[in-house]
């Protein structure tokens, strides 16, 4: 009876007695039981390692996304274990003769083997941070990493634009970290013998020097791009940011440089692929990855020594004065073709985005505009550290598409009931109260105002409550909802609620990231509390409008 493969049976069992949700969720359930009909694996054990080597190596998915494509398939696995008509079902296929011992022994041996298979344990992600002190273990990155690399922070955010800008002025630069932190706006845009280069003042061994761009300006293009949104006209080239998109500021309100340590950490939020491994790239990486690119295009060697300020390249360079300029300018090292989508955003029409911290939104008027937008700042209550999401949607939406849209936006999963609560009203699928109308209704009638707060709950069991607030009015429309910025993972669903799901952070921060065994089959050793993929947060958004408005 056990022995059942994939292809004997017309629904895989998941669909059956798990399927439904989000249309995000639906697709990751789809993708993982189609792929188990191919490898004709045994629906009750599934092989999640096997699975995740797949969405690595043959999708090439990231750890965040690979997270929560495995995330999505224990918890359909963990409500199958949940469901009683499963149990009734496997109950009805043995023979009337058999005694209710064998039966019974027989569905706890099922119920272990699955347990067992779905465990996190069997199937880990982690990213594996690389420091530059090991010579026999440096990266050297491909063209084709560095765009991966390039890519990842994304333009939505002012953050994303200053961690792109850094990555890509040190890929096109060759600088050091310490150099890279120490730029000012005024370094960027030196001559030497007539061609555009960057200055550093104080390099290692208190050396100044120039380096030519060449073929590499995109690093400067960008770097400029993030200086004109940022407001930056002297100072610090790159500053420090908290989270939401604010600056920090010093006493006198002047914007703090940005550290060395900063930019590691900034580093570690993007790891790539590289040979099948997910890893994260050290600054220093990126400067022997400028080594290289440039010898492997042809340019001369002593060129690559002075423009990153080496002292000695090996006893012979020690006697090879400085070369001039124009052999010393590289060409187009990355085939940097791909950079296309960047220019194309940051020359379309984009809404300002305006760093505004607290209640200076009530203080901005708001167009009267029917085909304009909303931005939305919303954030999960009482739990700490704050997991919130700034996202911007059409006025013209239902209280409806606001809710699948937040699930989208916070990653829940849409298993459950939902309610809002705006003012005096309730909004809901199905009203509760005389005062609840129907979640088909514009939210445009009953959002007059910036500052309008109001709240969402989510799941009555566990009783996720979220306050949203309206920041900001668009006059100019918007096509389609986006999220803009926001800060850890949502809980997993059927948590346990606000309670259960502090006393988790609690015993995952005296484990140093680790839990006790008891939240391992709910949870999970390796989900990652502070994970939050923008990108793949806005990939889903644009295919629920494509289904919504086709």
């Amino acid at each position: 009876m056990w022995k059942t493969t994939i292809q004997k049976s017309d629904q895989h069992p998941l669909l059956i007695f798990a399927g439904g949700g989000s249309r995000a969720r639906r697709s990751r359930l789809t993708k993982f039981c189609d792929w188990q009909r191919v490898t004709q694996g045994a629906w009750y054990l599934p092989d999640l390692a096997s699975w995740r080597d797949h969405l690595l190596l043959e999708n090439g998915l990231t750890a965040t996304t690979i997270r929560a494509y495995l995330s999505t398939v224990r918890a359909a696995y963990r409500h199958i274990l949940r469901s009683n008509d499963l149990r009734q079902q496997l109950y009805a296929a043995f023979a009337d003769d058999v005694p209710p011992e064998r039966k019974l022994a027989f569905i706890t041996e099922f119920v272990t083997q699955l347990k067992n298979a779905i465990d996190p344990d069997n199937a880990p992600i982690s990213a594996l941070s690389i420091q530059d002190e090991d010579d026999t273990d440096h990266i050297w990155l491909t063209s084709s990493q560095v765009a991966a690399l390039v890519l990842s922070p994304g333009l939505d955010t002012l953050k994303g634009l200053r961690d792109t800008a850094m990555i890509s002025l040190i890929l096109c630069t060759g600088i050091r970290a310490a150099e890279t932190v120490s730029l000012n706006v005024e370094d960027l845009r030196a001559q030497f013998g007539g061609t555009l280069a960057l200055r550093i003042k104080s390099g290692k061994g208190m050396k100044q020097r120039l380096i030519p761009y060449g073929a590499q300006d995109w690093g400067l293009t960008l770097t400029e791009a993030w200086l004109q949104r940022a407001g930056l006209t002297s100072g610090p080239a790159f500053v420090g940011m908290r989270k939401g998109d604010n600056f920090y500021l010093d006493k006198d309100h002047q914007h703090v440089r940005l550290s060395e340590r900063s930019l590691e950490y900034t580093l570690q939020a993007y790891p790539i692929s590289i040979n099948g491994e997910l890893r994260t790239v050290a600054p220093h990486d990126l400067r022997r990855t400028y080594a290289r690119q440039l010898y492997l295009i042809g340019t001369d060697l002593t060129a690559i020594q002075q423009n990153m300020g080496h002292e000695y390249q090996d006893t012979t360079l020690t006697y090879i004065g400085t070369l001039d300029a124009k052999k010393r300018t590289p060409q187009d090292a990355y085939g940097s073709t791909w950079l296309k989508p960047l220019w194309d955003e940051l020359a379309g029409d984009r809404d300002e985005m305006i760093t505004i911290e607290g209640d200076q939104w009530d203080d901005i008027p708001l167009p009267q505009s029917a085909s304009g937008g909303y931005v939305f700042k919303i954030w999960l209550h009482d739990v700490h550290p704050q997991i919130w999401r700034r996202f911007k949607v059409p006025t013209g939406i239902s209280f409806r598409q606001l809710h699948d849209i937040i699930q989208i936006v916070m990653g829940w999963e849409n298993f459950h009931l939902y309610r809002f609560a705006v003012g005096y009203y309730g909004f809901a699928d199905e009203p509760m109260g005389a005062e609840d109308r129907y979640a088909s209704e514009p939210i445009s009638s009953h959002l007059t105002q910036s500052g309008t707060e109001f709240f969402y709950e989510y799941d009555f069991g566990d009783c996720w409550g979220h306050l949203l607030k309206l920041e900001k009015k668009l006059a100019k429309k918007v096509s389609i909802p986006r999220c803009m910025a926001g800060n850890r993972a949502c809980p997993p669903e059927d948590v346990g609620g606000t309670f259960m799901y502090n006393q988790f952070l609690r015993s995952r921060k005296k484990r140093k990231g680790r839990v006790s065994r008891k939240w391992q089959e709910l949870i999970g050793n390796y989900w990652d509390a502070d994970a939050f993929d923008l990108r793949q947060a806005n990939e889903e958004l644009a295919d629920f409008w494509a289904e919504t408005t086709k």
